[in-house]
């Protein structure tokens, strides 16, 4: 069994029990315990889209205040850290504004877009 991600109200990350793959499908449906595995899955899911990824944008922003930190940056590592899978990169390039005035936020933006770009051809 793994564990799973939750944010603490400071806006660390932290380990939380792993959460049940056979959640919100007809697999956990025998499992006596079904709506309690549901109920934490979309509780999982709310801190994530509601809190988790706009404080990693507000991180990254604070962080990648060069050009030069800006290409250090290993985004899937940091992304992961705080357990958010890389699939959800567009939600978080959604949270850096457009039109910032933080020095780091058009370079975060251009990179972002490059790996989302990146990923969607390599499957093609």
């Amino acid at each position: 069994s793994g564990s799973a991600i939750s944010m603490t109200e400071d806006g660390e990350t932290s380990e939380a029990p792993a959460l049940s793959p056979d959640a919100l499908t007809a697999f956990g449906m025998h499992d006596p315990e079904i709506y309690e595995h549901n109920r934490q899955i979309k509780e999982s899911t709310q801190l994530l889209f509601g809190q988790v990824i706009s404080t990693l944008a507000q991180r990254l922003l604070e962080e990648c205040s060069t050009p030069e930190k800006v290409k250090s940056l290993n985004l899937s590592r940091e992304m992961h850290a705080r357990g958010v899978n890389m699939r959800h990169l567009g939600l978080l390039r959604k949270h850096i504004p457009e039109h910032s005035p933080q020095p780091g936020a058009q370079g975060l933006r251009e990179l972002m877009l490059r790996e989302i770009v990146g990923r969607t051809l390599k499957q093609l």
